[in-house]
């Protein structure tokens, strides 16, 4: 909106409210005017404008659970501009704009006011900058490498299921909210990224600019990232001072009370300053911490988290290196390698723990993956950035590995004839065969099903995405009489069964595995043994079974149950649950055999 049309839109209020109102139209309109004006209003409306601040989106549109407030203490808002209908009336037409609490918004002028500007606690000196805990961005090329190695599986809905995403996260570390909040700035800014189906690291490529930092947050800590933003500039501010501030004087800063005075989402907490340090202020501490990681605030640190914090400034220039020890590991400083170099250094040299400084191990498999992505100087890649050289024993090993990593050249675009298991390369399709398009915006079929312990794919399905599957389960049998393949289950050792079983899921025409492939794929890679124990079959009176399991003495006995008067009894615990029983008025008698 601007000034002009916030000059027309004031001149439209009835010409009564207009007479009262403490500011000109021409100075509503002015963003310095009414900035410079907002000092001056008491004490409950100031609170309240800083409050439609911290809340407010990017539109400025006031929060629809403000609403009561608004009308109950916003007379000095109206009256001077700082609030706005979210409508003009139309022409000759005039307004009364209190009417419009359920749509205003803030006076677009007072974006360059910070909220609680007159009573923020600055620290008397100016601190040092310290480091996060670990830094979200670096964890991001940490997040893509391993995506780009292990892609993730996603659901319609664009999103990995839990336990998949746990899995490829674990492997990286036990900080869970760490990883989640790096995977997310990963798909952000684009190192991470969806394609049918799945979601593919990009450790390489240039991140883009992260817009918005609030959508990276979960959506519970969003509304408290937005408030801290909006308090913070380029001078320190006292994070728990200003929580208590919060407290006093935007209250309503993230939840407003229920009717009953209490939270809508936390039943049995009341809406006080005890309610405020239980569901508030720990909100706004993480966020904090989420903002410190992500690079967007510069903060001092003590154990709890972030003590003062301030709007993030130009990056500390490092110079380039690492440290590459004898064993293959290298040592890296956040910071001290640009991001498309360490997202390189991350397929090479796959992370293997570390927050401050990440440490890596160069391994054969990442060697393979440096060379299948098109680079030819690992080693000078290595030799350049290493702080202590290129040590004798790495140098061989790499030399090694380079000349037994396969390199595979990949065709795209082209034609290729299949007959007799072999693939050839030809210039034009071939009438007589059957075409397989994998260039189309749809996968080409692909399914399997599973038939008296074989493994069966129809002619016309069988693409080579279920055939490099099966291969990794089962043995080629004779094709069938409709031209179909089959399979014999025997299923070969995997590093990642799991992620086996989510492509076969994928794959097969029904979404649950017949058990026994899930079994057999499992058990080569390595289960525990089942145990055979020697136990009876107990049968309860029906009256008493279900009273005789909540027995202290009987019930432990009891616990595994066939059917609800069924009971398995370990040979060991016969005599004394025999001997309770009887206690109990119960006979015990064994059935006789024959």
């Amino acid at each position: 909106m601007s000034d002009k049309s916030i000059q027309r839109l004031v001149r439209a209020y009835d010409s009564a409210f207009l007479a009262r109102m403490t500011l000109s139209p021409e100075a509503i309109g002015d963003p310095a005017l009414v900035c410079a004006a907002a000092p001056g209003l008491d004490d409950v409306a100031r609170d309240l404008l800083d409050l439609l601040l911290l809340t407010g989106d990017t539109s400025g549109a006031v929060d629809q659970r403000l609403r009561p407030l608004v009308e109950a203490q916003g007379e000095a808002l109206w009256r001077g501009g700082f609030i706005l209908p979210h409508t003009a009336p139309g022409v000759g037409a005039t307004i009364d704009p209190r009417h419009y609490a359920a749509a205003c918004r803030v006076n677009p002028g007072l974006k360059r006011r910070t909220p609680l500007e007159e009573r923020l606690p600055r620290p008397a000196e100016a601190p040092t900058p310290q480091s996060p805990p670990a830094d979200a961005r670096w964890d991001a090329v940490v997040v893509a490498a391993a995506l780009e190695a292990s892609p993730l599986g996603l659901n319609r809905d664009g999103n990995a299921r839990k336990d998949v995403r746990r899995r490829v996260l674990g492997a990286l570390g036990d900080d869970e909210l760490r990883w989640e909040l790096a995977l997310s700035y990963a798909r952000a800014v684009g190192l991470a990224r969806p394609a049918v189906g799945r979601l593919y690291g990009f450790p390489e490529s240039r991140a883009r600019a992260l817009v918005d930092p609030v959508a990276v947050l979960e959506p519970e800590l969003a509304p408290a990232a937005r408030a801290l933003l909006s308090l913070i500039d380029d001078r320190w501010l006292c994070l728990e001072p200003t929580l208590t501030l919060l407290s006093q004087h935007a209250r309503q800063v993230l939840c407003s009370p229920d009717p009953s005075g209490g939270y809508a989402e936390h039943p049995g907490t009341r809406f006080d300053l005890t309610g405020w340090s239980r569901v508030e202020a720990p909100r706004l501490r993480l966020a904090a911490d989420a903002l410190h990681r992500l690079g967007i605030i510069e903060a001092t640190r003590d154990a709890a988290g972030v003590v003062e914090l301030r709007r993030a400034g130009e990056p500390r220039r490092l110079t380039p290196g690492f440290m590459l020890t004898p064993d293959l590991a290298v040592l890296v400083g956040v910071g001290e390698l640009p991001l498309d170099q360490y997202g390189r250094l991350c397929r090479l040299a796959p992370y293997t723990g570390g927050d401050r400084v990440h440490m890596h191990r160069i391994t054969q498999e990442g060697v393979a993956a440096d060379l299948a992505a098109g680079h030819t100087d690992t080693l000078e890649f290595l030799t350049e950035r290493s702080r202590v050289g290129m040590p004798w024993s790495v140098k061989q090993t790499l030399q090694g590995w380079a000349r037994s990593a396969e390199r595979i050249t990949l065709f795209t675009g082209v034609n290729v004839l299949e007959e007799n298991g072999q693939l050839t390369v030809v210039k034009a399709e071939t009438k007589e065969a059957r075409v397989i398009d994998y260039g189309g915006q749809e996968p080409p079929p692909a399914r399997f099903s599973m038939v008296n312990n074989q493994l069966w794919v129809s002619s016309g399905e069988d693409a080579l995405t279920v055939r490099a599957a099966l291969a990794r389960v089962g043995e080629p049998l004779p094709k069938s009489e409709g031209g179909g393949l089959r399979y014999r289950l025997a299923p070969k050792r995997t590093r990642e069964p799991e992620a086996l079983l989510e492509t076969l899921r994928r794959l097969h025409v029904s979404p649950t595995l017949p058990g026994a492939l899930e079994t057999a794929v499992l058990a080569v890679n390595g289960l525990p043994p089942c145990r055979l124990e020697d136990a009876l079959l107990i049968h309860l009176p029906a009256r008493v079974a279900e009273a005789l399991c909540r027995d202290e003495l009987a019930g432990p006995l009891l616990e595994r149950a066939v059917t609800p008067e069924q009971r398995l009894v370990r040979r060991s615990d016969l005599p004394v649950l025999a001997k309770r029983l009887m206690e109990l008025g119960l006979a015990v008698e064994a059935e006789p055999r024959g």
